[in-house]
Formats: C-alpha cells, sequence, structure tokens
C-alpha cells in the first residue's frame, strides 16, 4: 500500500458521509480503517477501492462459501468499514 493509494481511497470515502469533515478515521498496529460510509458506494467506486488495495473484513458468519476468498467487489457490505494494511 502506498501514501497515494491511501489517500485516494479515503478522498474516494469522504463524499459517502453525511460529514465529511467528521471524524472517519482509525488506526490500530498496522492497520487504517475508515468507518462505513452514510451511504452506499457505487459499484464503479467499490472497485476502485478494491484496486487500491482496500478491504472489508466481517465478524458475521452468513454461510458465505466464498469466506476464504481475497476480498473482491462482490464481497462489498455498505454497513462494514474500509480497511487498509500500512
Amino acid at each position: 500500500m502506498t501514501a497515494r493509494d491511501i489517500v485516494a481511497g479515503i478522498n474516494l470515502l469522504l463524499p459517502y458521509y453525511n460529514d465529511p469533515e467528521g471524524q472517519h478515521i482509525s488506526a490500530e498496529h498496522d492497520e487504517l480503517w475508515l468507518d462505513a460510509t452514510d451511504r452506499a458506494l457505487t459499484p464503479e467506486d467499490v472497485e476502485k477501492m478494491v484496486a487500491l488495495g482496500w478491504h472489508q473484513v466481517s465478524d458475521d458468519d452468513d454461510g458465505d462459501d466464498d469466506a476464504d476468498e481475497e476480498f473482491a467487489p462482490k464481497h462489498y457490505r455498505p454497513e462494514e468499514p474500509w480497511i487498509t494494511y500500512v
């Protein structure tokens, strides 16, 4: 993950928050987290986020057979935060 990809992902998500100036970012160890957005991303923007190296992780076990797959746009859940490694 490059600094440019981190900044691009943040800039892509900001318009999806009701308060883009609010606190939507956190970090833990080597992970940077952006809160779930207030509005769902367009399919095109989900693809951009994935191409930039961002992903989502859910603790929910919904019986999805794709659970061990690498994150892909088809796994997008609007209610989940976005994560990247730094």
